[in-house]
């Protein structure tokens, strides 16, 4: 345990002089333009490609991104956000903003027209089209939300679109993706920290086919609004020749009122380190810490929120807290991603949840409890505290406290390098996370081996369809000379093999990867039995759930009886989920959960990427859902990586892999109880890429 005392943060407004030669007269009203803010928008309308805003947490990183939709007609706005959750975060944060404000008078008497789109607000918008008689289908409710002023959306619609993804018969493959670029001049990305080499090769291959159909004079712009600095952005956009602009923030630390012409955006805090798991964490410091906050800090204001790494360790905590917090007269609400949404809340004393509330989401709090993967992660969240004065019924915060579980050794060298008690700023502190932990792997190699792929399929729907091979004819030649500049022989590696290899070739072509393993799952917890049918990863639920397993029928007999129309049967199916589960609770101490394989892997199919069958959960006796799943798993061909004779924790180690690479021990027929290890998906890839140079000297043929 350690404690740092982290310094207040001020952020300089904008200068007369700087706002001189920016149109900029609507914003929320009492706000002044912050000095990055207006440098974000002098950079968009310079000869800049890509800009990118590396602000603080709590900064106006997204205002900055929204000022040119709301004074300018000329730039309709798509921008993306990593979470729905986020995006709905913003979509309230843009609704009071006009309130405050009334309606920008450059959109005129209308206003501006905006909306929020997702997978389930194009179910909805079907649903009420069948109401009315109409069939309509997905790419047509997509071009109709594609043609408002200000669209808030998630970067895997983005992806879907520019891949031809939505196409109806009789209409030309591209009719999406040319409203995407006729429509929109700033194309935005929220929090772009959290995506990883692949997505970022994506966003690269999505902005230079965007940049090639646009007419010079009203090339597109895009902006990347993340805390940290994107070198692989950077470094791909530079290769190209495309011109890159960062827009950095200018702070005064640790002032006890903020100077002449800066903004308080970050409070003081006391922030405590402890290594050790949330979950036992909760529940040894219950007495000292959570119920002694709320006894101190009322009746002024106290809030908080406990973000957790895993759904299962969420909901235990949940379900811990609430009788105790209860009769301690403290509200305790859940969010996750399995929380139904008749469930969910945001407005509680004491809010428990996953990553699907940590990222940008604007808490008015002054108690934060958190675990972390990387100093990433850790930062992030650690920013959520500190941004308000006070609750949202103006009661005044009078402390902020944090209280993180990180590894041992980080919690050794911050004792070694920051006295107890020490005032310290929060990009000092940032820095020296960073070196405490280990540095992540980047996946370098990824992008040559195998991010290419999505770029010669892009090639290939531009060329290969007579009804818009024309029109792209002069598209082609630059573009992949582009992409090949970036992606090198990975391009070609498309067309050697999406005959032979199409589950590879999917799995290198989705947006934030994929996974075989994936359920359906219904919570018959909530309140009410408002509960509905999600898709899951199973094995997260075969670890930590109890579960009882549907047939087909029954459950879709089920999704009728209690009225889900969103996702429809059809969406939910299109996942290919290898069953149906309904949950009943979490189970108190984790099952180990494996694989087996019925065959043992000739030579050339080990340490490379495969397409391979004849997998099966290896998991307790006595669960019936996990041995009936296992014949349909066992049933498919996956996308895998093999690594024979080692245990996941030691190539973990080994390739300095972190947790969003899922690694499987697997117990293969023949080779007794010597574990090896598996990654399957786009995790495949990724392990690919990195154990590349540590194969055996045996012969092996390599995919190109």
């Amino acid at each position: 345990m350690h404690t740092i005392k982290l310094m207040a943060v001020d952020s300089r407004y904008a200068t007369e002089e700087e706002l001189k030669d920016i149109p900029i007269n609507y914003y929320p009203a009492g706000w002044k333009l912050m000095a990055h803010q207006a440098a974000t928008v002098r950079a968009l309308k310079s000869d800049a490609d890509i800009v990118v805003n590396t602000a603080m947490t709590g900064d106006g990183k997204s205002l900055a991104g929204q000022l040119q939709v709301f004074n300018d007609k000329n730039w309709r706005t798509l921008t993306m956000y990593p979470t729905n959750e986020l995006a709905l975060d913003q979509q309230r944060g843009l609704q009071a903003m006009i309130q405050n404000k009334g309606q920008p008078s450059v959109w005129g008497s209308y206003g501006l027209e905006y909306e929020v789109l997702n997978a389930s607000t194009l179910d909805t918008m079907q649903e009420s089209y069948e109401k009315t008689g109409l069939s309509v289908e997905r790419s047509a409710a997509l071009r109709k939300q594609l043609r408002c002023d200000y669209l808030l959306t998630n970067p895997d619609i983005f992806h879907l679109s520019i891949s031809f993804a939505y196409s109806k018969f009789g209409t030309a493959r591209d009719a999406t993706l040319g409203e995407l670029a006729g429509n929109y001049r700033l194309f935005a990305f929220d929090e772009f920290h959290l995506f990883g080499a692949p997505e970022t090769a994506s966003v690269m291959m999505a902005l230079l086919l965007l940049r090639h159909m646009k007419p010079e004079h009203v090339q597109p712009r895009f902006l990347f609004l993340s805390a940290t600095p994107q070198p692989q952005l950077q470094g791909m956009a530079e290769k190209v020749g495309l011109k890159t602009t960062e827009v950095k923030g200018e702070y005064v630390h640790g002032a006890q009122t903020s100077p002449d012409g800066y903004r308080r955006i970050l409070r003081e805090a006391d922030l405590i380190l402890y290594s050790g798991g949330l979950e036992e964490w909760c529940q040894s410091h219950l007495e000292d810490v959570i119920l002694r906050f709320f006894r101190e800090q009322r009746p002024a204001g106290a809030r908080g929120v406990i973000i957790a790494n895993s759904v299962a360790t969420a909901h235990r905590i949940g379900e811990y807290l609430k009788p105790i917090c209860k009769a301690a007269g403290i509200d305790v609400g859940m969010n996750t991603g399995l929380t139904p949404k008749s469930d969910r809340v945001m407005d509680c004393d004491l809010l428990v949840g996953t990553s699907t509330i940590d990222v940008g989401v604007d808490f008015k709090i002054n108690l934060l409890i958190f675990e972390c993967r990387d100093s990433a992660s850790h930062t992030q969240r650690l920013g959520r505290l500190g941004r308000h004065d006070s609750d949202k019924y103006g009661r005044k915060f009078e402390h902020f406290e944090a209280h993180a579980l990180v590894p041992p050794w980080v919690v050794e060298s911050a004792q070694k390098d920051m006295a107890a008690d020490t005032p310290i700023d929060r990009e000092t502190y940032r820095s020296r996370l960073m070196q405490y932990f280990q540095r992540p792997q980047e996946f370098d190699r990824y992008v040559r081996r195998w991010a290419g792929i999505q770029a010669g399929k892009i090639l290939s729907q531009l060329t290969g369809n007579k009804e818009i091979k024309a029109q792209y004819a002069h598209v082609v030649t630059p573009l992949k000379e582009q992409y090949v500049t970036l992606f090198e022989k990975s391009v070609g590696k498309y067309f050697a093999i999406r005959e032979g290899k199409p589950l590879v070739v999917r799995s290198a072509s989705t947006f934030r990867g994929d996974s075989p393993f994936t359920a359906l799952l219904r919570d018959m917890r909530a309140k009410e039995g408002k509960s509905e049918f999600i898709p899951y990863n199973l094995l997260t639920l075969l670890r930590n759930a109890e579960l009882d397993w549907l047939d087909w029928e029954d459950a879709e007999r089920e999704y009728r009886k209690i009225g889900q129309s969103s996702p429809s049967w059809t969406a939910l199916q299109r996942g290919e989920p290898l069953g149906v589960f309904r949950l009943r609770g979490w189970l108190d101490k984790r099952r180990e959960v494996g694989l087996m394989l019925d065959t043992e892997p000739e030579l050339d199919q080990r340490e490379q990427v495969i397409e391979l069958g004849g997998f099966r959960f290896n998991v307790p006796m006595g669960f019936d859902g996990a041995l009936r799943v296992s014949d349909e798993l066992q049933a498919r061909t996956l996308v895998c990586t093999l690594i024979p004779d080692k245990a996941p924790d030691e190539v973990r180690r080994m390739c300095r892999l972190g947790m969003e690479v899922e690694l499987l021990r697997v117990k293969v027929l023949g080779q007794g109880d010597t574990p090896w290890t598996a990654a399957f998906g786009r995790a495949a890839l990724l392990l690919d890429s990195v154990w590349l140079r540590r194969r055996s000297d045996t012969d092996k043929p390599l995919i190109y």
